[in-house]
């Protein structure tokens, strides 16, 4: 069972490598929206404080573009 946990912990780390290492270089449009929201979601599988940061940053974006579907 341990295996099982740290095999999938291992997968979800790499999703997250990429993902994070794509937000470094994305502009501030929806693809950076939408890579914060995929950050939240991965994240809130093991770290609902850290979801919530990227779900925070996503919200923040979506008010600078004064975009209500992305707040919603």
């Amino acid at each position: 069972m341990l295996f099982l946990v740290s095999n999938l912990f291992s997968q979800d780390r790499k999703v997250i490598d990429s993902l994070k290492a794509d937000l470094s270089t994305a502009k501030p449009d929806k693809a950076k929206f939408l890579l914060l929201n995929n950050l939240s979601i991965e994240y809130n599988q093991f770290s609902e404080d850290t979801s919530i940061i990227y779900l925070k940053q996503a919200l923040d974006l979506a008010r600078d573009f004064d975009n209500s579907k992305h707040k919603a």
